[in-house]
């Protein structure tokens, strides 16, 4: 809107008051699967088909579907079908199920319950009623982290000509309930609404009537699975790293080998003390010398500060001109033998 007054002075109403609705749907023309309110994933899996453990299932019957959702049908009283909900964590929490029922003194209700296994707790209750078509009932709690609820529905009436359906069972934490939805886990990109659609007016009531709105596709199918990659090649093994230097390495990894060629004595950043000339790895936590064991070991010459030698024996020989001098250590016993080419 522009106010032109004198002088030229021009007014302009930036927000003219126009409210933009925005609705979801299945289809291009937006009549299939309409809805206002973008849906919620389910927090309770097996609720399209009735897949899983659920409690009474057995006294009931398949019965064709309903939206896409497998229908369960009993003619019998009590033994509603239900699966009971484990809460997430503090929060506000939606209940709702697809029911429909038939005969003439069936007196259908929904019974309920948290943190009780058996019983009905009076404030969940709710008559829904004798004959009646298909509705979507829903209930709002405010619940507690690991609190266990349930809800199910039952034929209380003696009438035999009873019939009760139920479908769609959704747990969502939301105070209002949305369009059905499978759980985290099952949910396919196919269960979304496909198309958005939005028209404004002055109106803050969004319109129910599909074709007030102006849709777009928002989701796509999911694609063809495409043609499997080549095989990459082998990888190797690797060394898992080797370092010399006379400082700890300050990058620690298991398997790191650390050979320490200081002279003196260093303490590690864990406490131990790393000797000259001797080679560490690390395990995770600690350094820890490299011991090398060995079946069997031939060398030219052998030296050692320290150690233990178990079993087999120690012979050494040295030749000085015509003398030859032998030292053998075995068993319990050392034998110094010195000889030239007359005596011993």
């Amino acid at each position: 809107m522009t106010i032109v007054a004198s002088n030229s002075l021009t007014v302009s109403n930036v927000n003219d008051g126009t409210i933009t609705h925005t609705a979801y749907a299945n289809s291009a023309d937006g009549t299939d699967g309409f809805t206002t309110v973008y849906p919620n994933l389910n927090l309770l899996d097996g609720t399209k088909d009735f897949s899983g453990s659920w409690e009474n299932s057995s006294s009931w019957v398949n019965d064709g579907t309903y939206k896409g959702l497998t229908v369960k049908k009993r003619t019998g009283r009590y033994n509603g079908i239900y699966k009971t909900f484990t809460v997430p964590k503090d929060g506000v929490y939606t209940f709702s199920a697809y029911v429909k029922g038939s005969g003439t003194n069936s007196v259908i209700y929904r019974y309920g319950g948290v943190n009780i296994t058996y019983g009905s707790q009076k404030d969940l209750q709710k008559l829904m009623g004798n004959a009646f078509d298909w509705t979507r009932d829903t209930i709002t709690l405010t619940l507690k982290a690991n609190d266990y609820v349930w809800f199910k529905y039952e034929i209380s009436g003696a009438g035999t000509d009873s019939i009760l359906w139920t479908a769609g069972h959704k747990y969502e934490p939301a105070s209002v309930a949305t369009p059905y939805m499978q759980s985290a886990s099952e949910v396919t990109t196919a269960d979304w609404p496909s198309y958005i659609g939005q028209y404004t007016d002055f109106t803050q009531t969004d319109s129910t009537n599909p074709s007030d709105y102006t849709w777009s596709l928002i989701r796509g199918n999911d694609g063809a699975d495409g043609q499997d990659g080549k095989n990459g090649t082998n990888g190797k093994d690797g060394d898992p790293g080797k370092i010399v230097s006379d400082t700890e390495p300050t990058t620690r990894f298991k398997g790191l080998t650390w050979k320490y060629s200081g002279t003196t004595d260093l303490t590690a950043s864990d406490g131990t003390v790393i000797k000259p000339n001797t080679e560490y790895y690390y395990n995770g936590t600690h350094w820890m010398i490299n011991f090398v064991e060995a079946n069997q070991i031939k060398v030219n010459d052998l030296s050692a500060i320290s150690g233990t030698y178990t079993n087999g024996s120690i012979k050494n020989v040295t030749i000085d001109g015509s003398v030859t001098s032998t030292i053998l250590i075995e068993k319990k016993h050392i034998l110094f033998t010195f000889s030239d080419s007359s005596q011993n």
